[in-house]
């Protein structure tokens, strides 16, 4: 009967235990019910399958929210790169106005001092032309005042030797040949003189137009920064902003996406603890049950049934009390009627 009773109080035991645990499980669904069914679309699964639904709901959206963050930050390396290019562009543009710049002030004041007056860039090819005709007119002059003096010696030499005019070879007389040769020589002297100016101008408008066109390659450079270098830089510009726009605002949007899967992971894995916690419970519930169902068994196979909570309390009770009077008054339990 003693081993029945401890029986019986650890079946009440169990049993306590097991309304234990099955509170505090229902107590978890109740409050995360309502955000599971929300989960699962209006699905409350058994509590047995409960943790399998949510880590099988949560592996997708775990994988979504992985390949969402690594577009987010291949969007982000597209974007920042184009943020340096565009940077880049927009340093070349200002060196590129900074170069036609100084190319301008350098050519404008060759020109003052080369001229002597204010003149703009854009007078230079002007300014060059008219330079290179004075230095192809005095080139000229000079070429025929040389061609001229050149004739003047065999003029005489022809007069002498043949006693003719050597232009339309009337013959002279001794008088007529001495004073054409007298002409030929004053001729020929003056021209001498008037050579050496006519050299001396004629090299000075060739070092004129030589200066000039030592600018031609600063100016042609210049030329080429304002009508190629820069509007080819501004067309990158202008592309690379496009560009920018339009992965901006995909990144925006891959931005905005994976907020809202975050939002739905966050949501799911706050479930993760609660739901592992309940079927952690509930595992425990169906080891309490079976110890209970066993204690049950057992005690309906001694024919004994189960009793109440007060009967196993009055059994105990007269345990107690028996086992007292056993040891202090042997004499009095050996005559008990039975």
């Amino acid at each position: 009967m003693a081993a029945d009773s401890e029986d019986r109080v650890k079946l009440s035991l169990k049993k306590a235990e097991l309304e234990n645990h099955k509170k505090k499980h229902k107590k978890i669904i109740d409050e995360y019910k309502d955000r599971i069914r929300g989960l699962l679309k209006g699905r409350l699964p058994l509590d047995k399958d409960l943790k399998k639904e949510i880590t099988q709901a949560l592996r997708p959206i775990r994988m979504e929210f992985d390949d969402l963050n690594t577009k987010s930050r291949e969007a982000e390396k597209d974007v920042n790169m184009l943020h340096i290019k565009i940077e880049e562009v927009n340093n070349n543009l200002s060196k590129y106005r900074k170069d036609m710049e100084s190319r301008k002030r350098f050519i404008e004041s060759k020109l003052q001092s080369l001229d002597r007056q204010s003149l703009s860039i854009y007078s230079y090819l002007k300014v060059l032309e008219t330079t290179k005709e004075k230095r192809d007119v005095q080139k000229s002059k000079y070429n025929i005042a040389d061609g001229m003096r050149q004739m003047f010696d065999p003029f005489e030499r022809v007069a002498r030797a043949h006693h003719v005019c050597p232009c339309c070879e009337r013959p002279f007389s001794a008088e007529e040949e001495d004073e054409f040769v007298k002409k030929q020589r004053v001729k020929a002297a003056s021209s001498a003189e008037h050579m050496k100016v006519l050299a001396v101008d004629s090299s000075n408008a060739d070092s004129h137009f030589q200066q000039l066109d030592k600018l031609r390659m600063v100016y042609e450079e210049y030329v080429k920064i304002g009508k190629e270098t820069i509007p080819n830089a501004e067309k990158d510009l202008h592309e690379l902003t496009q560009e920018l726009d339009l992965k901006s605002q995909a990144l925006d949007d891959v931005i905005g996406v994976l907020a809202q899967v975050k939002a739905d992971k966050d949501s799911i894995e706050a479930l993760v603890q609660p739901v592992e916690t309940a079927d952690r419970f509930f595992q425990e519930i169906q080891t309490w049950q079976k110890q209970v169902d066993d204690l049950k068994e057992k005690l309906d196979v001694g024919g004994q049934g189960v009793k109440t909570m007060e009967e196993i309390q009055s059994e105990l009770n007269t345990l107690q009390s028996t086992k007292y009077l056993t040891f202090t008054y042997p004499h009095f339990v050996l005559f008990q009627p039975y």
